[in-house]
């Protein structure tokens, strides 16, 4: 479970470094969210969306944990790129992360 191929344990340190790495990541994707949505006047379906897709989640992903129908995910999705006047993923990601 999460373990090396070849059996050998991650050195503590690393994977602590891993760990933080993760969480400031997180906490960046979440207040990216939060931006977003209050630019863009997202409800609270769709900033989850954002979240969702900011990690790289697919919409069966998504759907799942959501617990909606990829439809109703490509819905959200759809009302999302008109409301902040994107057209692809790539677009939506690059306003997440900044670049």
């Amino acid at each position: 479970r999460g373990g090396r191929l070849d059996g050998a344990a991650r050195p503590p340190e690393r994977a602590r470094r891993q760990a933080i790495e993760r969480q400031g990541f997180e906490r960046f994707i979440e207040a990216r969210s939060d931006e977003l949505a209050e630019r863009f006047s997202l409800t609270p379906r769709e900033r989850d969306i954002v979240v969702h897709l900011g990690r790289g989640h697919s919409y069966a992903y998504i759907a799942g944990e959501l617990v909606v129908s990829e439809n109703t995910v490509r819905t959200h999705v759809r009302n999302m790129y008109r409301k902040m006047g994107v057209s692809s993923r790539e677009e939506l990601l690059e306003m997440i992360h900044g670049a």
